[in-house]
């Protein structure tokens, strides 16, 4: 495990054992990533290196556009996720892509971005704002986010998607908040939508609400996406 500090945020890296084997990025609102890491090594993933991104402003960074509050006492969404992705690309991966490079001799065959809730929301949306990437984890992804389907669908691919994983447990639309009770509904749309622009897409339905076991959600994203 490698840590540092690039352009304010904390990056935890995980470093492959074969110096061609993809990089996954990794947006987390705190902590490491080191779940994620232990539940990717559990499940037996395929060989990658893991870069978790620390101190992300869940409702400025990750937010595509301005929107309300869900949850009474909430900020409303900042919509900054172009700003931070432009960070992100721009300043971010070449720097620790140069370390990486420089230190262990790796060199990625590709770049791929996963992310659980509004993380997940920010993989799709980086999906049709810049070809850096070419897989996909969304975890159980804020697809209610008022107005992305209909940016998803009016989109087009800077870069052709070669696979994205979506899932969603099966409690999280049953709520009384309006809008988060389309998440279901929408990320199913999300899914088709994909499939018909013949996308390599999966949509994995999980047990339980959005807050059971983030961890392993993400880390079965990842693993799939590797392993095609």
């Amino acid at each position: 495990m490698k840590e540092l500090i690039v352009e304010g945020k904390n990056i935890t890296i995980y470093p492959s054992a074969s110096q061609d084997a993809p990089f996954v990025w990794l947006n987390v609102y705190d902590g490491k990533g080191l779940e994620e890491h232990e539940r990717l090594k559990e499940i037996g993933a395929p060989d990658h290196t893991l870069i978790a991104v620390g101190g992300v402003d869940y409702d400025n960074d990750l937010s595509p556009w301005p929107a309300p509050a869900v949850f009474k006492g909430q900020e409303d969404f900042a919509g900054g996720a172009d700003e931070y992705l432009k960070l992100l690309t721009g300043k971010i991966m070449p720097e620790v892509a140069e370390i990486l490079d420089s230190e262990l001799g790796l060199r990625p065959a590709y770049k791929a971005l996963a992310g659980y809730s509004m993380g997940g929301l920010f993989t799709l949306y980086a999906m049709i704002k810049t070809g850096v990437f070419k897989r996909f984890v969304s975890a159980s992804g804020s697809l209610w986010y008022p107005g992305f389907f209909e940016k998803m669908k009016d989109a087009e691919f800077p870069a052709e998607p070669e696979a994205v994983y979506i899932s969603l447990g099966g409690k999280e639309s049953k709520t009384n908040n309006p809008v988060m009770a389309q998440v279901e509904t929408r990320t199913r749309a999300v899914r088709n939508l994909l499939y018909e622009r013949g996308v390599e897409v999966t949509l994995e339905m999980n047990p339980g609400n959005h807050f059971r076991e983030p961890d392993m959600r993400t880390a079965k994203g990842i693993k799939w996406i590797l392993e095609r």
